[in-house]
């Protein structure tokens, strides 16, 4: 477990905390053993004022970097397995030593991008205040997307995508001022389709359920449904429609 300064073995009851926990410890113990590289990468962040000013209402620089140096060492050393023994985790640190300051500047590049787009989305909103539905879908789009901790709740993977989420929603801004009754029968259709995900997960909060693979894979599903409804012109990496999601959720339901 985590003490910050070192760790320790501790038992827990519930499984989805140790392997938490044990994550969290085994990060402590690689950031401990190159604390050197670390404190160099952290002072080297490529753009870090800029994206800390972009940042600010979110939380603050230190916060910021302390997130990106997070996130590259879940990338490049906390990919399953996960070393259990102290041989593996020697190994794992020696092949993660030489790529985690590579991995550090991608996942820099890729925050700039989305917090650009972010920020660019806030200066946009206020010239759709007269239609409602949309501005208030939205906003609550974005509080799912871009939160204080977006960086570490999301792998590097999934965070390459969200410059394009986050672009639809710019082109979704655009397209609304011309034709509103066109985002409104939009919106309607991805209701169809996040209305049973949604009441998912009220019915089931704090259950181990919500946690199922499958359900969160649904979530993205929705936000690439968004980009097809919404800014077709940005495209989707696979096929995704109402009927297609509706589909996928019956058989997640069963």
């Amino acid at each position: 477990m985590d003490k910050t300064t070192h760790c320790e073995i501790e038992v827990f009851d519930e499984p989805a905390v140790a392997i938490r926990l044990h994550r969290a410890g085994l990060r402590r113990l690689f950031a401990l053993q190159l604390k050197d590289q670390l404190r160099f990468l952290g002072k080297n962040i490529n753009g870090l004022t800029q994206m800390g000013m972009q940042f600010i209402k979110l939380g603050t620089q230190e916060e910021l970097r302390d997130q990106i140096l997070q996130a590259s060492l879940d990338a490049a050393f906390l990919y399953q397995p996960l070393p259990d023994r102290a041989s593996e985790f020697e190994k794992r640190k020696n092949d993660g030593k030489a790529r985690v300051g590579l991995i550090c500047n991608e996942i820099a590049r890729v925050v700039q991008q989305i917090l650009t787009e972010y920020q660019t989305i806030q200066k946009k909103l206020s010239s759709i205040r007269a239609h409602d539905l949309a501005l208030s879908d939205m906003n609550e789009q974005l509080a799912r997307l871009i939160n204080k901790s977006f960086i570490t709740d999301n792998p590097l993977e999934r965070l390459k995508h969200f410059p394009r989420y986050l672009k639809a929603c710019s082109i979704r801004i655009d397209k609304c001022r011309n034709d509103p009754q066109r985002d409104k029968n939009q919106l309607s259709s991805w209701h169809q389709a996040a209305a049973p995900y949604f009441r998912f997960l009220k019915e089931h909060r704090q259950q181990p359920s919500t946690n199922d693979p499958k359900i969160a894979e649904y979530r993205w599903q929705l936000e690439e449904l968004r980009v097809s409804l919404f800014a077709q012109e940005l495209r989707t990496p696979y096929p995704v429609s109402v009927k297609r999601l509706l589909k996928i959720w019956d058989t997640l339901a069963r």
